[in-house]
């Protein structure tokens, strides 16, 4: 298992990264390459140019630019990792990241509901290193604002 609720664990993966996706999922450049195109495809199909988004296990803020172009809705990122987080500041100045576990940081919004919760590769991630119960924990949660 991986200690996936340590600061320290994703530093450390972000580091060590060649490329940042390679802080998450670690493959060639041709796969990541089509895994973005599939991501890109699935939202341009379902997400409005006005729908708002909340981010689940946002990284650095990759899913923004896999929206379409015309978007222009409202956007919550949210990670349990602080440089990820930083990093998605950084590069995205004009939306909202928080620092946090969802089942903390979500009942503490003051926010209305969300059209779209998206939480790319978020479930096996934390079925296979904290167990199904800990993720249910966790969609619930995201279903409670989306």
């Amino acid at each position: 298992m991986e200690p996936i609720l340590e600061q320290s664990y994703w530093k450390k993966r972000m580091d060590g990264a060649v490329l940042p996706h390679h802080a998450i999922f670690k493959c060639d450049a041709l796969t990541w390459s089509m895994i973005e195109k599939s991501h890109r495809s699935i939202l341009s199909r379902i997400i409005g140019s006005e729908d708002s988004v909340l981010d689940v296990g946002c990284g650095w803020g990759r899913l923004i630019d896999m929206l379409d172009g015309e978007w222009n809705g409202r956007y919550l990122g949210i990670d349990i990792a602080a440089c990820f987080v930083d990093a998605a500041r950084e590069s995205y100045p004009d939306h909202r990241f928080i620092r946090g576990d969802v089942l903390n940081v979500i009942p503490e919004l003051n926010e209305k509901r969300f059209d779209w919760a998206i939480a790319i590769s978020m479930a096996p991630m934390i079925c296979r290193n904290l167990g199904k119960q800990e993720w249910d924990k966790r969609e619930d949660t995201i279903l409670s604002i989306s």
